[in-house]
């Protein structure tokens, strides 16, 4: 049925919870990884905190769709959670919900500097709709879901997660204190989203600790290097060794690409089997760029494993090598 003409879209309020909720519960069958979002009064607290901001979508007076926008940090935001009932798929429910986000939630925020996405990567939806708000590719981030845990995802492989974002202000020039490969492929988005990226001179910097964003329902081990880090940097591979002989699937480091021991923090872990993930703007504990170090633990993932239109063949086959060599040297080593 086409529910096109009679669709209202509009920003939720803490009253939504319940509906919000309810459809995420529908359609995880109570296996989401973060339980706050089908826990009605956690998701109205959130609500009501202003750090997620959904858009709702009624259609035919039923409640039909949503998507969300949640800080990451002052000038970072990421688009998630966008659930829409089969019914009225392929009706423009995804971009409205999307244009609303954008328009009403977002732009009139002044600190707003930059807008991301994960797609999945065992179907195009979530890609083409991507590309058709104006977003480049930041990276691709290896096995990040089980297969069991989303819809349609058929096999044993792992879904990885591609990432894309866009600017919402002119992006200033970066001076990256990366080298060697990951550099190349930093200074490769940079290009993409049409920021010039220079060689940072490396002097002194503040002090860099770790703060932990783990996510175990997905087996994520995920640490934050930065200036705001309370855990010491030294203890951060022992760290991570012991998450891997504790079951962790797939670990992340995020680090600051314009801080002067950048190269030093990212040599380290590429010595331990870690290759670029992807580079997200603003994503820093204290929003600085940040280069996301990434190792999955599984069985390698090959190209039939993952499904990425034409334009993000060349981002999966440089992601791939990075992945294969890391693991050939961590061999080595």
């Amino acid at each position: 049925m086409d529910h096109a003409e009679d669709l209202e879209v509009r920003l939720a309020t803490p009253d939504d919870a319940p509906e919000i909720a309810a459809l995420m519960e529908a359609q995880y069958g109570g296996g989401y990884a973060d339980p706050t979002y089908t826990d009605p009064a956690a998701l109205r607290a959130k609500l009501a905190g202003g750090d997620v901001r959904y858009a709702v979508a009624r259609a035919g007076g039923v409640h039909a769709g949503q998507m969300a926008v949640e800080r990451c940090s002052r000038h970072l935001w990421e688009f998630a959670r966008a659930l829409v009932r089969p019914e009225v798929r392929n009706q423009g429910v995804l971009l409205a919900l999307d244009q609303a986000l954008l328009e009403q939630a977002l732009r009139p925020d002044r600190a707003a500097r930059f807008f991301f996405a994960r797609s999945v990567t065992h179907h195009l939806v979530s890609q083409r709709h991507a590309r058709r708000v104006g977003a480049r590719a930041l990276g691709l981030l290896l096995g990040l879901w089980p297969a069991s845990a989303l819809e349609g995802a058929a096999g044993a492989a792992p879904v990885s997660a591609l990432l894309t974002g866009r600017p919402l202000a002119p992006m200033r020039a970066r001076r990256l204190a990366l080298e060697g490969r990951v550099r190349a492929r930093a200074a490769a988005v940079l290009e993409g989203l049409g920021v010039d990226a220079s060689r940072e001179r490396l002097t002194a910097g503040p002090a860099l600790g770790v703060a932990r964003a783990d996510v175990p329902a997905l087996g994520l081990v995920h640490a934050r290097v930065g200036a705001r880090g309370r855990a010491p940097l030294v203890a951060l591979p022992d760290d991570l060794a012991r998450a891997r002989d504790a079951g962790a699937r797939v670990a992340w480091v995020d680090v600051p690409s314009e801080h002067p021991r950048a190269p030093a923090v990212v040599g380290a872990l590429e010595r331990a089997g870690f290759s670029f993930g992807a580079y997200l703007p603003f994503g820093g504990l204290a929003g600085e760029d940040v280069v996301r170090l990434q190792r999955h633990d599984g069985p390698a993932l090959g190209p039939d494993t993952m499904r990425l239109l034409d334009d993000h063949l060349p981002l999966r086959d440089a992601v791939l090598a990075d992945a294969a060599l890391a693991r050939v040297e961590q061999a080595c080593a």
